[in-house]
C-alpha cells in the first residue's frame, strides 16, 4: 500500500504539483527500504546550462529522504568511494579506520528516469 502511495506522490511531484501531502511519520519499527536513485536520461531536447538528469535525481532524492521510509544510498559518485577504500589497503596508510571488505549497503531497488519534455 505505502509503496503504490509513494509511487504517486513521487509522480505528483513531477507532474508540477504544488500541493503534495506525504505520509504520515514510519511507526518506530519500521525497517526502511535501501535505494539508490541514478541520473535521469534527458530525452528533451533541452540542452541548457543545467544539468537537468542530474537535478532531477537529486529532487527525487531529496523527496524520498524527507519521508523516513527510504533509505537513499549513493552510487553516482560509487567508484570515488571505491577507489578510497582501495587506497586504503596499501600499507603507506595507518590500519586503524580502516573500512573493512563487505561493508558497502546494497540497494534493494534503483530508481531511474528520463525526461522527455521541459521548458523554461
Amino acid at each position: 500500500m505505502y509503496r503504490t502511495l509513494h509511487l504517486a506522490l513521487i509522480s505528483l511531484l513531477f507532474s508540477g504539483c504544488v500541493s503534495v501531502k506525504f505520509p504520515p511519520p514510519p511507526p518506530p519499527n519500521h525497517i526502511p527500504q535501501v535505494v539508490a536513485v541514478t541520473s535521469f536520461d534527458n530525452k528533451s531536447g533541452f540542452t541548457g546550462q543545467w544539468e537537468l538528469g542530474a537535478g532531477m535525481a537529486d529532487l527525487l532524492t531529496a523527496e524520498l529522504i524527507k519521508t523516513k521510509y527510504y533509505t537513499v544510498v549513493e552510487r553516482r559518485n560509487l567508484n570515488h568511494v571505491i577507489g578510497e577504500i582501495d587506497m586504503q589497503k596499501n600499507p603507506h596508510f595507518r590500519r586503524e579506520g580502516r573500512v573493512e571488505d563487505g561493508r558497502l549497503i546494497n540497494a534493494r531497488y534503483l530508481i531511474r528516469g528520463a525526461i522527455t519534455d521541459f521548458s523554461q
